[in-house]
């Protein structure tokens, strides 16, 4: 019974981080993962800009459990928005997060990467949370990641 009861205050105090400050992140217990998906469009570094701006970063998507939620997700399109930015970079053909490590595992959709001159990942809503390489300097929504730390 005990371990229940420390469970219940992790995920109570696991929420709490997520929505501090009215920034809009919710928490997800299956993952865990406090995520945030912004419609609105933007560059990548104005993606990554946004998201530090309510204590996150683009999500990273670096273990098959969490790409099997941003699957689940469903994202929506707009008539401004095919896709939704996360975290991953390509530099001198080799592909990175932001924090410098490696991405190891790789969620393309079929026939992906395909634009030799993309550098960035993004999630197509029509390729159903599989991964599409797009152009950093092309607007895109984006999906904000709030690391749960606790003290």
């Amino acid at each position: 019974m005990q371990k229940n009861v420390l469970y219940q205050d992790i995920l109570g105090y696991s929420q709490y981080l997520c929505s501090e400050n009215n920034s809009g992140y919710v928490h997800d217990a299956t993952v865990p993962v406090c995520y945030k998906i912004d419609p609105t469009p933007r560059t990548r570094p104005n993606a990554i800009l946004s998201c530090e701006n309510f204590n996150g970063h683009l999500l990273r998507i670096n273990t098959q459990r969490k790409q099997k939620f941003v699957e689940d997700l469903n994202l929506k399109g707009t008539d401004l928005i095919g896709k939704y930015r996360v975290d991953g970079d390509k530099t001198s053909g080799v592909w990175k997060f932001s924090d410098g490590k490696l991405i190891s595992e790789f969620y393309w959709y079929p026939g992906e990467p395909a634009n030799p001159g993309a550098t960035s990942i993004g999630l197509r809503v029509a390729y159903m949370g599989k991964w599409d390489d797009i152009a950093e300097n092309v607007q895109h929504g984006s999906i904000c990641e709030r690391d749960i730390e606790f003290e």
